[in-house]
């Protein structure tokens, strides 16, 4: 499965320590590694959000954003809980 990451997303990525960073890309190699074996998806933290957005846990206040879209999974936003509300109402 192949992973792309939003501009935007790149740039809060750039923004974080050495050690969220490594988290981060530690969670998307997660999801990347049991997307399409359900079983895995509690593992790695994957819930659905709905609208084919998901979003997977980085410890406990830390949240990333992604999209299925069939040949790829598209990373788009990361941050805490009231960061990813506020994220999902920009959508609509």
């Amino acid at each position: 499965m192949a992973i792309e990451i939003d501009p935007d997303l790149l740039t809060q990525l750039r923004q974080l320590t050495k050690v969220e960073r490594r988290k981060a890309g530690a969670a998307i190699e997660s999801v990347r590694q049991s997307w399409g074996h359900p079983h895995l998806h509690t593992g790695s933290g994957i819930r659905r959000l709905g609208n084919d957005l998901y979003e997977c846990c980085i410890g406990l206040q830390t949240r990333l954003l992604f999209q299925n879209f069939g040949k790829s999974l598209y990373f788009h936003f990361i941050g805490n809980h009231d960061e990813v509300q506020k994220f999902l109402r920009s959508l609509t």
